[in-house]
């Protein structure tokens, strides 16, 4: 039996991926195929964050089928902190092909700043549909409870309460008949609470699927047997680097513009549609003469839709895809980092870890080479965290 992680994004699964490589679990990203890796964790992603909800349905319904049939074994269904993305649909495909005991809902990332109190989902403090994701271009937060967000899966929730997190009770209430609810949405504030249910639920029930963001992964994978022996990944070495953003996320564009204020970085600004993918390449390929890092960034006031951006994308780094310069990239948004990573022929991703919470290093596996490739959610992060990571790498 080959477990598997999976996700809605690429770099949601990528974070994911690498709190189990950190536990010493080989982790593997495959880009063009939906095969298990024998050895290791396998972390597979669907892509569909933002895609309409039965379109969803159907993608994560048709992969589970193609795993069921080859023994494989879902871990952990990755979802967003803030809960984008059609979260109901996807979890009524994982019940309807995969038949649960339970699902473990828990979007908490203490982390992050993601926390979970009377089914109410906090942003530092914060309930969700009082913070700026309430302005989310497309999936605006308009309710802080998880419960009313799952009401197209057709499935019933039960809660369980921080009180019962805290006393110990949890593995009691999720040993009652699971026939009441499909659906467990679980309080948690620190990654104690975290760890209570996640042992619990393993007690209660072996067979439950875990759903949620990072906080649940690191828990989970704390208590997995690690491999007897792996090999710990080479030192990622950046001489010359390519940030690309296709996020328009203000976080992304503040860590961007900290970058350029500091002479650290050379940035390229796509701010019209004529503007073409053919000339932005030819304007990095002049900004690495002076330069070793350079960045590429849409003008956020440009209301091109998401799908003609991530084609920019596409197109303007394929064209340094035979090119060892730029020798590595920092890709900002799983959309970006998902069509960035194909387009320059990669076949999968090998995961090395965690740079800091939600970043993550990995090698991409081309035909005849590898790329460093960096990683991190949109919205994740204060002004400075490019600032300190070029800083920490290009040294």
């Amino acid at each position: 039996m080959s477990d598997f992680l999976l996700a809605d994004d690429l770099s949601g699964g990528l974070e994911v991926g690498a709190s189990f490589r950190r536990h010493g679990h080989p982790v593997v990203v495959p880009l063009r195929s939906a095969q298990l890796s024998p050895q290791g964790l396998t972390v597979l992603t669907t892509e569909t964050r933002n895609l309409p909800s039965e379109t969803a349905r159907e993608i994560v319904t048709s992969l589970l089928k193609e795993q069921l049939s080859t023994g494989g074994r879902l871990l952990l269904k990755k979802i967003d902190s803030t809960l984008r993305g059609p979260l109901g649909a996807e979890l009524r495909a994982v019940n309807e092909t995969l038949r649960p005991p339970r699902m473990i809902l828990c979007p908490a990332n203490p982390a992050t700043g993601r926390t979970v109190r009377d089914g109410i989902l906090l942003v530092d403090g914060v309930p969700l549909s009082e913070t700026p994701f309430r302005d989310d271009p497309i999936w605006p937060a308009r309710d802080s409870r998880i419960a009313p967000l799952l009401d197209d899966s057709g499935l019933k929730c039960d809660h369980l309460s921080l009180d019962t997190v805290r006393r110990g009770g949890a593995q009691q209430q999720l040993a009652q008949d699971p026939s009441r609810s499909r659906i467990v949405v679980c309080d948690a504030e620190t990654p104690a609470d975290i760890d209570k249910i996640v042992t619990a639920t393993r007690a209660a029930e072996p067979d439950a699927v875990f759903v949620g963001a990072n906080g649940l992964a690191v828990s989970l994978a704390a208590i997995l047997p690690t491999p007897r022996s792996t090999i710990a990944p080479s030192p990622i070495r950046v001489d010359t680097l390519l940030i690309v953003c296709g996020t328009r996320h203000p976080a992304s564009h503040r860590q961007i513009e900290r970058l350029a204020d500091a002479g650290l970085a050379t940035v390229v600004t796509v701010r019209s549609g004529k503007f073409t993918p053919t000339a932005a390449a030819a304007e990095i390929r002049q900004a690495f003469i002076q330069k070793r890092i350079v960045a590429l960034r849409f003008d956020p006031s440009v209301l091109e839709p998401s799908h003609t951006l991530q084609a920019f994308i596409a197109q303007s780094v394929a064209t340094f895809a035979s090119s060892r310069v730029p020798g590595a990239y920092f890709f900002t948004g799983g959309e970006t980092a998902w069509n960035a990573c194909k387009s320059l022929g990669g076949g999968q991703l090998l995961i090395h870890g965690p740079w800091e919470t939600a970043v993550v290093e990995a090698e991409l596996d081309c035909l005849n080479h590898t790329l460093a490739v960096f990683t991190k959610p949109g919205g994740y992060g204060d002004p400075d965290l490019l600032v300190r990571f070029v800083i920490s790498m290009m040294k």
